[in-house]
């Protein structure tokens, strides 16, 4: 078994979801958003940009419902770039981690897109990467139940001061979960092209283009 890893993940990336999966296989020495030098074992998560992008708008600028359910209005042009340069700003640590730690053998890299509909695939990869004992199927199904989407929303919608507004900070947490108010919509994948406006497709993947390629995401020049 390895000893106890640093977990990075770049923000609005599944990190809490994954952070929530690691504490209940083994023990985190620490985590970040930052870049730091370790001898200690990585674990690193990153996620398509365009789904980033749009997890910062919901939660910066989204309205919600009496019932607290998203209020889908069109971002803008200028919301859209204020979150993309909090995109690049993020991805330049995490390509700090890939310049000094790609061919690393202590680093395990996990991939939202990868293990998102499949927890098993999450838990197999923590596993075989930390070198633990065998995971019996009762405790991944318990694990599954654990940190699923229902349940962490229920969390979420108990946060206190719930936003009416889109100036208040995203700043409340459950402590035991790190759940955020506002934290969790519906964990897809592929939104970023049913949230952004279909005029400003082209737009987003040229903006982020040097991410895409940099991280093997296919860029979608067409709408």
């Amino acid at each position: 078994m390895r000893e106890a890893p640093h977990f990075y993940w770049t923000p609005r990336s599944g990190g809490t979801f994954v952070w929530q999966v690691l504490h209940r296989l083994t023990v985190v020495y620490n985590t970040g958003h930052e870049f730091i030098m370790t001898d200690r074992p990585l674990i690193i998560n990153y996620r398509d940009p365009r789904d980033i992008v749009v997890s910062f708008l919901r939660i910066h600028f989204g309205k919600y419902d009496e019932s607290r359910n998203l209020i889908y209005i069109p971002p803008t042009k200028e919301q859209i770039d204020d979150k993309i340069e909090i995109v690049q700003r993020n991805f330049k640590a995490l390509n700090m981690y890939k310049k000094y730690y790609k061919d690393s053998k202590e680093v395990l890299w996990l991939r939202y897109e990868d293990y998102i509909d499949n927890i098993n695939i999450l838990i197999d990869k923590i596993k075989e990467f930390m070198q633990l004992p065998m995971i019996p199927p009762e405790r991944k199904a318990e694990i599954k139940r654990e940190t699923s989407i229902p349940v962490n929303k229920v969390i979420a919608n108990k946060v206190t001061r719930w936003r009416t507004d889109a100036k208040m900070d995203f700043d409340h947490f459950d402590i035991n979960t790190k759940i955020h108010m506002h934290h969790i919509y519906t964990g897809q994948y592929k939104g970023w092209r049913n949230y952004i406006p279909e005029k400003l497709h082209r737009y987003i993947n040229i903006e982020l283009e040097e991410e895409l390629i940099n991280w093997e995401y296919k860029v979608e020049y067409d709408n």
